[in-house]
């Protein structure tokens, strides 16, 4: 049996729209073996439970990509990461479908590899990258290359993601954005990254605050979470360093270096019409792991 573990992802991270993304301590752990029959999928709900699920259709893009015969699989899953949240659930379906799949095939599973076709499946790099290499990211496609870097996050650092329990597709979030945007709202946006990636490694709170700031995206995205503006209350009374919205939303992360209030935070949510979760991660630094072979 092939055993592997990937962390869920928070992308963007305010600035950094389709570049930025980092690795957070919670977790899927999948399984492959061969199968008697074509497929057989354990773990997930019944509305995934079939051909189309992405495990599953990144396995079969894989062996197509090598032209190989794909092999039946029983495919076991566990994941702690919920679905449609702006989580990474689709990059680390994609992640372990495609090592799964080279490991069915008996190749060397090389994280270049790995990140080169996860991106041909997902279409840009952002949450495979850190799914894969773990840390903070940064990301590019030129060509049919992709290019990533890993910056250093301090350890004091702690993401509380507040998660509401309604989800939000990806592809409804972009319809959100306009097609053009203002070249000032460009320069907005590229001139924060560099210093935010400086306030993640130094944790240099006003810094990140201040850098984190977006005016590409989230401004048109907030309008479909319900409860927006009281959830970033609930994270600027609790003196956070930043708040932004995790990838595509709903999930709205809450950046700190107070480790232990989880439960203050969700507790501040109680009369809220939606039910919001609140989860306290950190940076997961190892990616993809391997725990059977």
């Amino acid at each position: 049996m092939f055993e592997i573990r990937i962390p869920a992802t928070t992308a963007n991270l305010g600035p950094g729209f389709d570049s930025l993304g980092a690795a957070l301590t919670m977790y899927a752990t999948l399984t492959f073996e061969e199968g008697d029959k074509k497929l057989e999928l354990t773990g997930c709900d019944e509305k995934y439970n079939n051909e189309e699920n992405l495990i599953y259709t990144s396995y079969v893009k894989t062996f197509e990509i090598y032209g190989e015969k794909v092999k039946n699989v029983k495919i076991g899953i566990k994941s702690d990461i919920p679905p449609s949240r702006g989580l990474g659930s689709s990059a680390a379906c994609v992640v372990g479908g495609v090592a799964g799949a080279l490991h069915m095939m008996g190749k060397e599973i090389r994280k270049d590899n790995l990140l080169d076709i996860s991106t041909i499946i997902e279409g840009h790099p952002d949450n495979v990258s850190p799914a894969i290499y773990g840390g903070l990211t940064a990301s590019l496609k030129y060509g049919d290359r992709v290019f990533t870097e890993i910056y250093e996050v301090n350890e004091e650092i702690v993401f509380y993601a507040f998660i509401p329990d309604f989800s939000l597709a990806t592809s409804d979030s972009r319809k959100a954005l306009p097609e053009n945007v203002k070249f000032n709202d460009a320069t907005f946006n590229v001139s924060r990254i560099p210093l935010l990636l400086r306030g993640f490694e130094k944790n240099d709170k006003e810094l990140i605050k201040v850098s984190i700031e977006d005016v590409l995206h989230q401004p048109y995205r907030k309008g479909l979470i319900d409860e927006y503006e009281e959830v970033v209350q609930v994270c600027n009374d609790c003196n956070g360093h930043a708040v932004y919205l995790s990838g595509a939303g709903p999930t709205i992360m809450c950046i700190s270096d107070e480790a232990g209030n989880r439960d203050s935070l969700e507790n501040s949510t109680t009369e809220f019409r939606n039910n919001w979760k609140v989860r306290e991660l950190k940076i997961d630094r190892e990616g993809i792991q391997i725990i059977r072979s």
